[in-house]
């Protein structure tokens, strides 16, 4: 709709004295009206001119041009090529385009990589299991346990080996005098054997106890074993909040003294047979992991 002069606004309210008769008129909105009107009053009483009133420019500060079928595909096909960013690519192009349509033409293309702090290459897998992504049993958490003998009261520290299904939180646990390959691999032996279930995942953290003679048995076994990223546990979180259970719930109630390390692994092989059938878990809805396990093997 072509603009109406500013001169013709400001004569037709002189003649008329009303925003609204003169929007009407003009067929124009009575806000239009008043702001001319306005801006066009001088200090002389009831003098409005209109003289030297001029309009602003519309015109957009940023003019974004668009991006031509020839220029687009060659701007994907640098990225594709020199993986390269935004702004590299907006010098290479000879500046045709801006660096921010450049990185918006490569989201609509989905060629911008969302960078975390971490990032592996391409070829590996970095999607960490979690309760969020996992539906089936079989993937484990597995961690280790700095017991002190301020928590355990033994005379010197042991290391709680433990593994928990990420699905149903059904849990296994041992503590060992040391931490190493070995004893890491004798304790996830051992958890294989006491799970009620097939194991096909295991994931852990990049701890020397989780190398070496560890990855063979996962090799031997055919289970994938991947390792979180560092110094993110809580890509692990099933297994830590596990932990902190134990702690809880079990250490920090313990009435004595334990004479040697197998009885403390007696009293905690008892806890976990009561965390799995008997415990009521918020996590599960209030219900019990060997529920969920018996649930899933039944569907």
């Amino acid at each position: 709709m072509k603009r109406v002069v500013i001169k013709n606004i400001i004569l037709s309210y002189k003649k008329t004295g009303s925003f609204v008769l003169t929007a009407k008129e003009l067929g124009i909105s009575k806000w239009t009206v008043k702001r001319w009107v306005m801006r066009g009053k001088t200090l002389s009483w009831g003098y409005i001119r209109w003289k030297g009133l001029v309009r602003k420019s519309t015109r957009p500060h940023t003019i974004h041009y668009a991006i031509s079928p020839k220029l687009e595909s060659e701007i994907v096909n640098l990225r594709e090529q020199k993986h390269t960013g935004s702004r590299k690519l907006h010098y290479m192009i000879g500046r045709a385009v801006s660096h921010m349509t450049i990185h918006r033409l490569l989201r609509r293309k989905n060629l911008v990589r969302i960078q975390p702090n971490y990032l592996r290459p391409l070829f590996q897998n970095g999607k960490a299991m979690r309760p969020s992504n996992t539906k089936e049993l079989g993937y484990l958490q597995m961690d280790t346990k700095h017991v002190t003998p301020e928590l355990s009261g033994l005379p010197f520290t042991v290391y709680e080996y433990a593994a928990i299904d990420i699905v149903s939180r059904y849990k296994q646990a041992i503590i060992f005098p040391d931490i190493s390959s070995d004893s890491a691999s004798l304790a996830f032996q051992t958890f294989l054997k006491w799970f009620p279930f097939e194991v096909s995942y295991v994931q852990t953290d990049n701890g020397l106890e989780f190398q070496a003679e560890f990855q063979k048995l996962c090799i031997e076994k055919n289970i994938q074993h991947y390792f979180i990223h560092k110094n993110l546990p809580n890509e692990n979180a099933v297994v830590e909040r596990a932990f902190k259970t134990d702690q809880d719930e079990f250490y920090y109630w313990l009435k004595r003294e334990p004479l040697h390390i197998g009885e403390l692994n007696e009293w905690l092989q008892e806890f976990i047979i009561k965390y799995n059938t008997k415990r009521f878990h918020q996590a599960l809805g209030y219900k019990r992991p060997i529920e969920i396990v018996r649930m899933l093997q039944m569907s």
